[in-house]
């Protein structure tokens, strides 16, 4: 049966009366709030607030999910939505976060500051992660959740020996003062389209805010990440047409460096996976894992470098159809949201794709193992975050890979170049796990270590975005060649950066 796309326009067009409709649709939500809500004329500052008069509507019941959805789906649109990936549809309903966002928005207007910086403060510092106490119940649900992300009710239940019910309301109640989802990691490989991530630092003259929205407006950037603190940054990108058009995009960016880039490395995912280690969690501390850091000191690693978490990018496999994909997409998401949860959430997407397709799917791609659930969480007091591009040969990447597990909480991609970590831990450690990975630099084997404080991993588009517009030939999407030109996309005609 041949993929029914439901009618979308072409985003590279230009579409000033369908925004503008889509604008006025949101600002005609209704909500209990609209009183402190500030207006705005500039776009980027329109849309936080934006997602803050959806949010207020979905906290009031004055907006269904249905509608905050497609308006979600809108916001997309938006060249700020790549820097700041924000879906107002997953944010937490709580009553202590709606109350912040309030108190934020009132402070704002008493002092008549609708900046887009100050909006976007109050917005953010309204969701800040902060130490929130966990029962024992939810304390081992977490745990066993943790390692068993897709088990059912009832045989959690006979693991922890607690009823079904009973972890029901724990997993409710861990999704409202944690954020618990369950996410899945996805070798988009597999379907001919290879994740890259490209590390940099700027030249003196070039001006970030440029790059970055010329990097935003590029059709195949996954993700941004760049902070005040450091000249480091990233972005991510996904690129169909296999080998071939990864040759095409790697060629492209090899030009950037000394015009546009001053350090410059472009990683090739090869594989990837996360660990989260509870049993450093007791009273509401954490340990510092002291034999991690004697292992790289020593270079006594287990001698079993198969990490149990690890999805390989195994390169494209026969079977999948570009539906398959569209439901990965989607279920990396929630990859315990049932079937019409999926199939709902692709039609709001676009996408029409009923419930049994969505079924005969995610079996397909549990049974070719080309996902891997997670489990995602916020507090706990893991406050402060890292990221560490570890340039490494092939042996010190798997003796790394197999020490991750005693991490509290890492995420990591393995490159061509070497490794990538994503950590969170308690401030009080930050410095203690710096000092650690930065000590690997001194290895053989290990080139360099950079690292970027005070972010998470996170991305922007969603891949069903990405894929809209490509074409599917030979069991894999493709684009021409010269779209994928990043080069002559962050460049004018003369070789010059954007400042």
């Amino acid at each position: 049966m041949a993929l029914k796309r439901l009618k979308k326009s072409n985003p590279r067009a230009k579409k000033p009366s369908k925004e503008r409709d889509t604008e006025q649709g949101i600002r005609d939500f209704i909500t209990p709030y609209d009183d402190v809500i500030p207006s705005s004329n500039e776009p980027t500052t329109n849309f936080y607030l934006d997602i803050v008069r959806i949010y207020f509507g979905l906290c009031s019941g004055t907006v269904s999910l249905d509608d905050a959805s497609g308006a979600a789906r809108e916001l997309r649109t938006n060249p700020e939505y790549t820097k700041n990936p924000i879906d107002p549809t997953l944010l937490p309903i709580n009553e202590e976060y709606k109350q912040r966002l309030l108190d934020n928005l009132s402070t704002l207007s008493k002092y008549n500051l609708v900046t887009t910086d100050a909006v976007k403060s109050a917005f953010s510092f309204a969701f800040l992660d902060e130490t929130t106490p966990i029962s024992t119940t939810d304390l081992a649900v977490l745990g066993y959740f943790s390692k068993n992300p897709l088990e059912t009710l009832v045989s959690s239940g006979e693991g922890l020996d607690l009823s079904p019910k009973t972890i029901a309301r724990s997993l409710r109640r861990l999704n409202e003062k944690f954020g618990v989802r369950f996410g899945c990691h996805l070798d988009t490989s597999a379907f001919g389209i290879q994740s890259a991530l490209l590390f940099f630092t700027l030249m003196p003259d070039v001006e970030w805010p440029q790059v970055e929205t010329a990097l935003a407006l590029f059709p195949f950037t996954n993700g941004i990440m760049k902070t005040t603190m450091t000249d480091l940054g990233y972005a991510t990108f996904l690129i169909p047409g296999g080998n071939r058009g990864m040759a095409a995009f790697r060629a492209s960016v090899a030009p950037l460096k000394g015009v546009m880039f001053d350090y410059m490395q472009l990683h090739i995912q090869k594989g990837m996976g996360s660990y989260f280690n509870l049993s450093l969690y007791e009273e509401g501390n954490w340990a510092f894992p002291s034999d991690l850091k004697s292992a790289f000191e020593d270079n006594h690693f287990p001698q079993d470098v198969r990490p149990t978490r690890h999805l390989e990018c195994s390169g494209l496999r026969k079977g999948f159809t570009p539906k398959d994909f569209l439901v990965a997409s989607e279920y990396k998401k929630d990859a315990r949201a049932p079937p019409g949860i999926i199939s709902q959430g692709l039609r709001i997407r676009g996408w029409d794709i009923d419930t049994r397709h969505v079924s005969q799917s995610i079996q397909k791609l549990h049974t070719k193992r080309v996902t891997l659930p997670f489990i995602v969480y916020g507090g706990l007091g893991l406050s402060a975050n890292f990221c560490f591009e570890i340039l490494c040969n092939d042996e010190w990447k798997k003796q790394i890979l197999s020490v991750l597990p005693a991490l509290a909480n890492v995420m990591y991609y393995s490159s061509n170049k070497g490794i990538l970590l994503w950590v969170q831990v308690p401030s009080q450690q930050q410095v203690d796990y710096y000092q650690m990975f930065r000590s690997l630099e001194k290895k053989k084997g290990v080139n360099s270590v950079q690292s970027i404080m005070t972010i998470v991993q996170k991305g922007t588009r969603t891949m069903h975005e990405l894929v809209h517009y490509w074409d599917y030939r030979r069991d894999q999407w493709s684009v021409p060649s010269g779209d994928l030109d990043l080069g002559a996309h962050l460049l004018d005609d003369n070789t010059e950066p954007l400042y």
